[in-house]
């Protein structure tokens, strides 16, 4: 069959292709992913985001793009204070099964960092950058974050 576009209520759009994959339409950075579900974020609208991704996570099941979405959960999940600590479990849960994965580090480098755990995100950011020595943000936020550090007694 041709490729069919599956529309849900959230307007996150998948493309099932001929050969029965799925194809997200997600970029490799969460924070720009989604147009709608970063769109429903910015308007403070959490619960509507994490269901908008939670139906496009239920579609990429097997996919290459099942980790981003889920990374996105747990980035849109760190922006509601009581569902932090949920993040950072869904999070350190993704890294156990894909612990060479460094889009799953950075974002773990990044709730810790929110959460204000340095030393984790110095660790999980030292392992985005072992895993992917380009990783620009891991770079950065390492150098930012001992040099938070150095100036703190």
């Amino acid at each position: 069959p041709n490729a069919a576009a599956v529309s849900m209520n959230c307007a996150v759009a998948a493309m099932v292709k001929p050969n029965g994959t799925i194809s997200t339409r997600f970029a490799s950075n969460p924070a720009s992913s989604s147009p709608t579900a970063r769109r429903l974020t910015e308007e403070s609208r959490i619960w509507e985001a994490l269901e908008c991704l939670s139906k496009a996570q239920g579609l990429a099941q097997g996919t290459a793009e099942a980790n981003t979405i889920r990374i996105m959960i747990a980035e849109t999940q760190a922006k509601n204070p009581a569902l932090l600590r949920a993040a950072q479990q869904n999070l350190e849960d993704l890294a156990r099964t894909e612990p060479g994965d460094a889009a799953v580090q950075s974002a773990l480098g990044r709730i810790y960092r929110e959460a204000g755990l340095g030393a984790r995100a110095r660790e999980a950011f030292g392992r985005a950058l072992a895993l992917d020595p380009a990783n620009r943000e891991a770079s950065a936020a390492l150098a930012t974050l001992t040099t938070t550090n150095l100036r703190r007694p």
